[in-house]
C-alpha cells in the first residue's frame, strides 16, 4: 500500500491527469474533430507519462543510499555531494531531469 510520501511524490502527475480528464469532459473537446481530439490527447497523455516518469525519478533519487565516496574510471576519488545538481535524461517520453547525487572531487 502506498505511503503518504509516495502519494505526494506523484501529486504533479495526478494534477496533470485531472487536467486531461477535465479537458476531455469539457466543451472544447466536444467541439474538436476526432482527428483533432486524438492529436491533442496524444500530446497531453505523452506529457502525463513524462511527468509520471519524472516523479518516479525524483522519488527514486530521494530514496537512494548516498555513498561516502566514489572512485571514477580515472581513479579520482569523489567525496562530496553537489547540492541541487541535475542532469538531462533523454527518454522515449521526452526530456526529463534526473536528480542523482553528484559527487565532486576531493581536492
Amino acid at each position: 500500500m502506498p505511503t503518504s510520501s509516495t502519494n505526494d511524490a506523484f501529486s504533479a502527475s495526478r494534477s496533470r491527469f485531472e487536467q486531461v480528464c477535465s479537458f476531455m469532459g469539457g466543451e472544447t473537446a466536444s467541439s474538436l474533430t476526432h482527428w483533432e481530439l486524438e492529436t491533442k490527447l496524444s500530446v497531453d497523455v505523452r506529457e502525463l507519462v513524462r511527468q509520471l516518469y519524472q516523479d518516479h525519478l525524483d522519488l527514486r533519487s530521494s530514496r537512494e543510499e548516498r555513498l561516502v565516496d566514489v572512485i571514477d574510471a580515472e581513479a579520482d576519488r569523489h567525496t562530496s555531494v553537489e547540492a541541487g545538481h541535475t542532469r538531462s535524461l533523454q527518454t522515449i517520453f521526452a526530456l526529463s531531469l534526473s536528480h542523482p547525487p553528484c559527487l565532486s572531487s576531493a581536492r
